[in-house]
């Protein structure tokens, strides 16, 4: 059976416990779960070296076990479902399980969250006349006959 979740990002679980770069960290459960933990999210803003370095951060990653699972595995490659569960130190668990992650076309994220989204990609990378441009173009993707729109505002964002 395969099981491609695991391979990525569960082994080998030393390593994953041990990012040493933002990259690193992208391919780590452990991480995935610690930071969500202590920042409450897990999405671009978190993935950087200082995070990375956050003690807070290692120490959760130090003491998270990951695991595979046949039930988890069944529907690969169509699906990642995905399981966690915290165990505190009371003695308190609380468990929970995805089918599909956030964003994948069967969760897809409300337009709020692509919205806050794009904003946590674009930054203040671009002057906000042109960021207003290209977010109205890649919010409007889904009903969009092409995608030349995008590319245009994409390339004069590139020159400006």
């Amino acid at each position: 059976m395969l099981s491609a979740g695991a391979l990525l990002v569960a082994d080998p679980i030393d390593a994953k416990r041990a990012p040493r770069t933002p990259v690193d960290a992208q391919f780590s459960a452990p991480f995935a779960a610690a930071v969500a933990l202590v920042h409450g999210a897990a999405g671009p803003l978190q993935y950087t070296q200082s995070v990375v370095d956050d003690p807070v951060v290692r120490a959760l990653m130090a003491v998270t076990d990951c695991y595979r699972s046949p039930d988890l595995d069944a529907g690969y490659p169509g699906r990642w479902p995905a399981a966690v569960e915290i165990e505190l130190t009371d003695g308190r668990s609380y468990k929970s399980h995805v089918e599909y992650a956030l964003g994948e076309p069967e969760n897809p994220l409300s337009g709020n969250a692509q919205r806050l989204r794009f904003h946590e990609l674009v930054g203040d990378r671009l002057l906000p006349s042109r960021a207003a441009r290209l977010e109205a173009q890649v919010m409007g993707l889904g009903q969009a006959a092409s995608v030349r729109p995008i590319g245009d505002a994409l390339r004069v964002a590139r020159t400006a």
